[in-house]
C-alpha cells in the first residue's frame, strides 16, 4: 500500500526545503522504530509538500504512532494517480440578476469513470462577482456555510460598483444577502482584524 503525509507549510519559504528534509528524516526514523525500512519520497502536489512511502498495510496502532509526526497535517492512503486525474467535465453558464449577467464555470467530477457515467458526481462552481450577489449564485442549491475574508489595503479595498466603501458599509450590505444564500441552520465564518474592527461592530 502507498501512504502519504501532508506536511504543514513552513511560514518562511527559505526554510521550507530544510523543513521537508527534516520531516523526511523524522518519518524514516519513526518507520524504522516500527520495523519498516521504506523508501520515503518528498513530493509537491498542488503547491503542498507531501511525504510518500510504500509498505504493507499498517495497523491502527501503527497509524496512530505515525500520526504523531511533528509536521503532519493529515495521513492517508494514496490510491495510484487518482489524486492528479479525476474524471471530470466543465461547462460555462451564467447567472442573471436584473440587467447583470455574470459568468460561471462549473466543474463536474467523480472519483472513477464508472461513478461518473452512473451520475455519482460532485461539482464545483467558480463565479466572479459582487459578494452581495451570493443568493444569485446559490439560488439553485443553497449553501451550508459562507466563508469570507475581508478586503485589505488600498488595491483590494471594498467597492460598490465604481465607488469605494468602508468595511462597515460592505458588511451592512453583504450580511443580509449572505443569510439569504444559506440553508436553515447555516453559518457565516468571517475573518477580520479585531484590532482595527472590533467584534461588537460585526455582531
Amino acid at each position: 500500500m502507498v501512504y502519504t503525509f501532508g506536511l504543514v507549510k513552513h511560514a518562511n519559504i527559505r526554510y521550507r526545503d530544510s523543513s521537508v528534509r527534516l520531516s523526511r528524516c523524522e518519518l524514516i526514523a519513526m518507520l524504522r522504530s516500527l520495523g519498516l525500512d521504506c523508501d520515503v519520497r518528498a513530493e509537491c502536489l498542488g503547491g503542498t509538500d507531501f511525504l510518500t512511502f510504500e509498505c504493507r498495510e499498517l495497523s491502527e496502532h501503527e497509524l496512530s504512532r505515525l500520526s504523531s509526526h511533528s509536521s503532519a497535517v493529515f495521513f492517508a492512503e494514496k490510491k495510484g494517480e487518482m489524486l492528479h486525474f479525476l474524471k471530470h467535465s466543465t461547462r460555462t453558464l451564467s447567472e442573471t440578476s436584473g440587467k447583470t449577467s455574470l459568468p460561471v464555470t462549473e466543474f463536474i467530477f467523480a472519483d472513477t469513470k464508472e461513478h461518473y457515467q452512473q451520475g455519482e458526481t460532485r461539482f464545483l462552481r467558480l463565479a466572479c462577482g459582487d459578494t452581495a450577489m451570493a443568493p444569485v449564485f446559490s439560488r439553485r442549491i443553497p449553501v451550508h456555510a459562507v466563508i469570507a475574508d475581508r478586503p485589505y489595503g488600498i488595491q483590494h479595498a471594498p467597492q460598490f460598483g465604481s465607488k469605494p466603501e468602508s468595511f462597515r458599509q460592505l458588511l451592512s450590505r453583504a450580511l443580509p444577502r449572505w443569510k439569504d444564500a444559506l440553508l436553515p441552520g447555516g453559518a457565516v465564518a468571517l475573518s477580520f482584524n479585531t484590532l482595527t474592527f472590533p467584534t461588537r461592530q460585526v455582531l
